[in-house]
């Protein structure tokens, strides 16, 4: 393949000392290597504009950078044990930690190990089983209860969910991302994490929208979520929210 590309440049260098315009030689080119890859105008081109400039060598320019093979078993290992170690890591801190270039490091975590980088799935709550078919059970129950005459009653049910707002902004989709086998399943991240300082919100719903929000901010020692809490702050807001909507 050396001996082909060096071929080819003797031949374009010969029709520049020929005076040959660049369509010419490709032309020429064209015709004496039949079969054969032979280069474009626009390569062509810049072959005649870079001998007009004095250059006259015929093999490839000295290029930066580690050649593939750098991708030892060595490597490899060395990549994977790290990977396993910290799956969050990016292209730069793994060529850093294991002192292969970028393309050698693209190369072992595609080809050889077969991984990819995905973005975590936001789920609010890990659910066991147990509560998934819980709250299946009684939502079907819900719905058989009404019937279908009914199923404008379903629209006046008020529900209502806790959620814990921390003083902090958890990482970015892109920030957690994580390396993985391209047979695992997408992994999952849950939206809160523990914090010192926090809010709890209380927020109640219907169909067509949120109608009560009640916080929290917990102190130790003083202030704790009980019955009490919710039937003098959250119920009672609650149903005299409900009660301004329906006297609008």
């Amino acid at each position: 393949m050396v001996k082909c590309c060096q071929a080819l440049r003797a031949a374009i260098f010969h029709d520049f000392k020929n005076n040959l315009l660049p369509q010419e030689c490709l032309a020429r080119l064209q015709e004496t290597f039949r079969g054969d890859t032979v280069p474009s105008k626009r390569t062509i081109q810049h072959w005649f504009a870079d001998l007009r400039a004095g250059r006259i060598v015929l093999e490839d320019r000295p290029r930066c950078g580690r050649r593939l093979r750098a991708v030892t078993p060595k490597n490899v290992d060395a990549v994977k044990d790290f990977v396993a170690e910290h799956p969050h890591a990016s292209y730069a801190q793994i060529r850093h930690e294991v002192g292969i270039g970028s393309s050698t490091c693209k190369t072992i975590l595609k080809r050889e190990l077969g991984l990819k980088k995905i973005c975590s799935r936001w789920v609010p709550h890990r659910l066991t089983a147990d509560q998934k078919q819980a709250r299946l059970v009684f939502a079907q129950n819900l719905i058989n209860g009404f019937g279908a005459e009914d199923e404008r009653r379903l629209h006046e049910i008020v529900t209502g969910d806790e959620m814990w707002g921390y003083y902090y902004d958890p990482l970015t989709k892109r920030q957690s991302m994580e390396w993985v086998k391209r047979e695992d399943p997408k992994p999952t991240k849950v939206r809160r994490s523990k914090s010192v300082k926090k809010t709890m919100f209380i927020i109640f719903f219907n169909s067509a929208g949120v109608v009560s929000i009640s916080k929290l901010v917990p102190i130790p020692g003083r202030r704790t979520i009980n019955a009490r809490f919710y039937v003098n702050s959250c119920l009672k807001k609650l149903v005299w929210k409900l009660k301004k909507k329906i006297k609008l």
